[in-house]
């Protein structure tokens, strides 16, 4: 493009939802901020627009993700998919974690995690395997991890390894948390894969625990955008 000289004219901003088509004859260095996303554009030119980074700093976040666990087959042996699906191939899921960066592409680090089980009072350690795509290993709930395989060398970022819950009474559910100061590899730096903000998980019990059928288990997700 020509090099445009701004000089005497008025700078436009604009605001509205990252769905609404952004407006075209502006002048340069108008701004459009995406008030559902938080995000603040630039265009160049007047009619393309593009993310903001002038000044830009670090965006914190939490995400959270919930699953109904299946459980249909029983007690869990160390080393089984923990997952919401019916024991079915094609019905297995991993945990997606969205909004994981600011933009797609983007980078972030996870600087605590943290796992709510509504079954009670299991003495449990799980591992929180990190993808920046669905993964090709093992998926089905129960069944033996295989994750991650050979082949997802450039989709493995890295494992979550959360610290042994305490079981703490018959009604009280089961907890755990990872943070720098405790054993589970955190922080974790991360890059989202090309078009997309959502990281994938694979979550993994490193000890045989009996989990009550349909109960759910959120893990929570929490650090920077970068």
């Amino acid at each position: 493009m020509a090099v445009k000289t701004v000089f005497g004219y008025e700078i436009y901003h604009n605001i509205g939802l990252s769905t609404d088509t952004k407006p075209s004859g502006q002048t340069p260095l108008s701004m459009f901020y995406e008030y559902n996303t938080f995000l603040p554009y630039v265009t160049y030119d007047g009619t393309n627009w593009v993310i903001d980074t002038r000044g830009s700093k670090s965006m914190p976040f939490e995400v959270r993700v919930s699953q109904a666990i299946d459980a249909s087959l029983g007690a869990y042996a160390a080393g089984d998919v923990v997952s919401a699906d019916d024991c079915c191939t094609t019905l297995a899921i991993p945990w997606i974690f969205t909004g994981m960066a600011a933009v797609a592409g983007g980078y972030g680090y996870i600087g605590g995690a943290k796992l709510f089980n509504e079954t009670e009072n299991q003495a449990v350690q799980y591992s929180l395997i990190l993808f920046n795509a669905t993964p090709t290993g093992e998926l089905r709930d129960n069944a033996a991890n295989t994750n991650p395989i050979k082949g997802d060398m450039t989709k493995w970022i890295d494992d979550i390894d959360f610290p042994s819950s305490i079981a703490r009474g018959a009604t009280v559910a089961t907890t755990t948390s990872a943070s720098p100061s405790t054993v589970g590899r955190l922080p974790i730096f991360y890059k989202c894969a090309a078009g997309s903000t959502s990281l994938y998980a694979v979550l993994v019990t490193r000890t045989a625990y009996t989990q009550t059928a349909t109960d759910d288990i959120e893990i929570t997700l929490a650090g920077e955008h970068l």
